[in-house]
Formats: structure tokens, C-alpha cells, sequence
């Protein structure tokens, strides 16, 4: 079985009224992950992700976050977030 990875870009944005987080991504359909806390959110990517892909049929291994952009780590929201995933080939339908 061939292994791949896949780099997919998350927008984080935070409403301004109740502080909700969102995640969403135009590189991955169906991505649309909320939370109260940065930290929740954070959680819930790597999981919505893994069911995504393995709604597709593929075989997950791992998902973790890549490349902090600065932003961040100034505390700065909206900010895109990276996360790469690494999963098997896909599996017969």
C-alpha cells in the first residue's frame, strides 16, 4: 500500500458578537468545524479531517498541524492554518 500526504489550508475565523471559532477550507469540502476555544478547535480539525477522508475511503494515518503562521502566535484571528494528512491509498469501492 502507497502512502501519501496531502497539505490542506484551514481558514480560522472568530465571530465577533459570541467569540464562536469556525474552521473551514476550500481545499476540502464538507470542512466546517466550530468550537467556543481556540483549543477546542484545534481538537476538532484533525478529527473532522480524518472522517472526511475516510468517508473517501481512504486509510488515515496521521494528521498534525504544520507551519504556525506568525499570526498566531502574535494572537492574530482570521488566520490559515495548515495541517497535513497521511493515509494509505485509497480502497476499493
Amino acid at each position: 500500500m502507497s502512502k501519501e500526504t496531502r497539505l490542506i489550508t484551514i481558514k480560522v475565523i472568530r465571530h465577533n458578537e459570541t467569540g464562536l471559532f469556525v474552521a473551514l477550507s476550500d481545499e476540502m469540502m464538507g470542512l466546517y468545524v466550530h468550537a467556543r476555544t481556540e483549543e477546542d478547535l484545534l481538537e476538532r480539525i484533525p478529527v473532522a479531517i480524518r472522517d472526511i477522508l475516510e468517508a473517501d475511503g481512504f486509510n488515515v494515518v496521521n494528521i498534525s498541524e504544520v507551519d504556525t503562521p506568525p499570526e498566531v502566535d502574535a494572537g492574530f484571528v482570521p488566520a490559515l492554518r495548515k495541517f497535513e494528512a497521511s493515509f494509505g491509498s485509497q480502497k476499493a469501492a
